[in-house]
């Protein structure tokens, strides 16, 4: 079962990434839940995703957007999360209707400002979710025996 935890660490490192990004100065960070998952995310290269809520999500929550991070985010450097964190930022619009699909301005935006550190992250994360896969696989195999001892 996923389950999801509130990441105020990540949000107010976005707060600070808004802040010093001029062209995310448009977002309201209270529109906005931040939260760590316990599963990956769509495939094994997602390091993070932005979710534009439905209404009546946002009417519960009142907040129009999700920032989600899997555990492979976690074992990123401080200056990679920033830069995965910026990058889902970029997903949320001037008018804060709905989402920016990824486009090749913005990954160009990243790209141009974090040079090859942008693979990078990418390298490393797919050898730290390898490993993270791994470890659940013998997690379960030791709740296994647990359950059938």
């Amino acid at each position: 079962m996923q389950t999801y935890k509130i990441a105020n660490d990540i949000r107010e490192r976005a707060i600070k990434i808004i802040k010093d990004v001029k062209e995310l100065n448009h977002i309201v960070v209270d529109n906005i839940i931040f939260v760590r998952t316990t599963k990956h995310i769509k495939g094994d290269h997602v390091l993070g995703c932005c979710v534009f809520l439905n209404d009546r999500t946002q009417f519960l929550s009142n907040k129009k957007y999700m920032v989600e991070f899997p555990p492979v985010f976690d074992t990123l450097k401080e200056k990679q999360q920033d830069i995965v964190i910026e990058h889902e930022l970029y997903h949320i619009p001037l008018e804060e209707k709905g989402l920016v699909e990824h486009d090749i301005g913005e990954f160009r935006k990243i790209v141009d400002k974090y040079t090859l550190e942008w693979f990078q992250i990418y390298q490393e994360a797919e050898s730290n979710i390898k490993l993270l896969k791994e470890k659940d696989k013998l997690l379960k195999k030791q709740k296994q025996k647990d359950d059938d001892a």
